[in-house]
C-alpha cells in the first residue's frame, strides 16, 4: 500500500463487519494498520491467488511487532539507565516521519483538511492513550521474557469484546463470544499461575497495556464514525510526539542529556522502523486476503516472539506459558468466528 490510498488495492474482506472485527485484533504496536484499514474501500470476492501472498505478509507483519519488541528489550539491558520516556520519544520521532507524508499526501491543501477533526477531545484522549500503553510495554519488556509479555498481550482481543458491550458500542455479546472471554481468563490464570508462583509485577503492566490498548482501539471505532483514517493517523503521530516532548525538557533537568551508544540508538531505529513497517505489511496482507483466513496468523506473534527470545537471550517459554498463549488464541480466534457469523446471520435476515 501507498501513501495514496486511491491507489491502493481494496481489502478483501466479506463486508464491513468482518473489517472492523479484523480492526480491533489488530496486534498491539499496529496503530498506523488500525486507522488506516478502517478507510479502505470495500472489494469484490478475494482473489485465490493473492491469500498464500496475504498470509506471508501478516506472518512478517507480526515478525517486526515481535523484533520491535525484542530491540527495546536488548535497549533497555545495555542501558538501563534509560528512562522510558527517550526511546519513546525517538520512536515517535520516527513515527511522524512516516504518518505525516502518508497521512496527507505529502500536500499542504490536504494538510489542512486532514488537520480538521470532529472530535477534538477523543483525538488528545486516544493519543495520550497511545502513549501511555506503548510506554507501559517498553517499560515492562526488558524485565519479562519476550513470549510472556506477548502472550499476555494477546488478551487484548478479549478485553475488546467485553469492552465493545458497553456504551457507546453496545455489541451484543451473546454466550458463545461470552463462554470465549471466560475462556480467555482462562488461559491468563495458565500465564500469572496466581498461588502457583507470586505474580510477576511486570506481567501485570502488561496486562494494563493491554486494556489501554483494547480502550484506545474502542475509541478509534467510535472516532471513526466522524473523522476519516487520516485526521486519526495525523492527531495520534503529531499528538503523541508532542506529549512526549513537552516531558523531554523535566527529563534534561533531572538527568542531563541522555548518552546513548550508536548500537543503542540502533536499537531505537529498529523497534521505530519495525513497527512502521509491520503496520504498512499489515495493511497489504489485508487487502489479499480475506480476514477470515488471516485472524489464525495474527497469533504467530507468540511464535516469533519465542523465536527472537531464544536467539537473542536465550529465553525458552514454560509450558504454561504456551499453553496459556495457545488458549487464549483459540478463544480469540473462536470470539472473532462467532461474531461474523452473527453478523452474516443478521445481514441474512434484513435481506429476507
Amino acid at each position: 500500500m501507498t501513501g495514496d490510498s486511491d491507489a491502493a488495492p481494496a481489502p478483501a474482506l466479506e463486508d464491513r463487519g468482518e473489517q472492523e472485527s479484523l480492526l480491533g485484533s489488530a496486534p498491539s504496536d499496529g496503530s498506523l494498520a488500525k486507522q488506516q484499514l478502517r478507510q479502505l474501500p470495500l472489494p469484490a470476492a478475494p482473489n485465490a491467488q493473492n491469500i498464500p501472498k496475504g498470509i506471508v505478509l501478516q506472518v512478517l507483519a507480526t515478525m517486526l511487532f515481535a523484533l520491535s519488541h525484542a530491540s527495546i528489550k536488548e535497549l533497555g539491558l545495555i542501558h538501563p539507565e534509560l528512562t522510558v520516556l527517550v526511546p519513546l520519544w525517538l520512536r515517535y520521532c520516527i513515527f511522524v516521519w512516516f504518518a505525516v507524508p502518508v497521512s496527507t499526501r505529502c500536500s499542504r491543501k490536504k494538510l489542512r483538511a486532514t488537520w480538521r477533526t470532529k472530535a477534538p477531545t477523543l483525538q488528545l484522549c486516544r493519543s495520550f492513550l497511545n502513549v501511555a500503553e506503548v510506554g507501559l510495554v517498553y517499560l515492562a519488556v526488558p524485565h519479562l521474557p519476550l513470549a510472556d509479555a506477548n502472550a499476555v498481550m494477546a488478551l487484548m482481543s478479549i478485553i475488546v469484546t467485553v469492552l465493545a458491550t458497553l456504551p457507546p458500542l453496545r455489541e451484543h455479546l451473546g454466550v458463545r463470544r461470552a463462554g470465549c472471554v471466560l475462556g480467555g481468563f482462562c488461559g491468563s490464570l495458565l500465564i500469572f499461575r496466581p498461588g502457583v508462583e507470586v505474580i510477576n509485577p511486570w506481567a501485570l503492566v502488561v496486562l494494563l497495556s493491554a486494556t489501554l490498548a483494547a480502550i484506545m482501539i474502542v475509541m478509534t471505532r467510535v472516532n471513526a464514525r466522524s473523522d476519516s483514517s487520516d485526521t486519526i493517523l495525523l492527531w495520534t503521530a503529531l499528538l503523541a510526539l508532542l506529549w512526549t516532548s513537552l516531558a523531554m525538557p523535566f527529563y534534561i533537568t533531572l538527568y542531563g542529556w541522555p548518552e546513548i551508544s550508536p548500537f543503542g540508538l540502533g536499537l531505537v531505529a529498529t523497534a521505530g522502523l519495525a513497527s512502521t513497517v509491520g503496520d504498512y505489511l499489515w495493511i497489504a496482507a489485508v487487502s489479499l486476503a480475506p480476514a477470515s483466513v488471516l485472524m489464525p496468523f495474527q497469533y504467530s506473534m507468540f511464535a516469533w516472539s519465542c523465536a527472537w527470545g531464544f536467539f537473542i537471550f536465550a529465553e525458552s517459554p514454560s509450558a504454561s506459558t504456551v499453553l496459556g498463549a495457545a488458549v487464549i488464541a483459540g478463544c480469540g480466534v473462536l470470539s472473532w468466528h462467532f461474531e461474523h457469523r452473527e453478523s452474516s446471520e443478521r445481514r441474512s435476515g434484513q435481506a429476507r
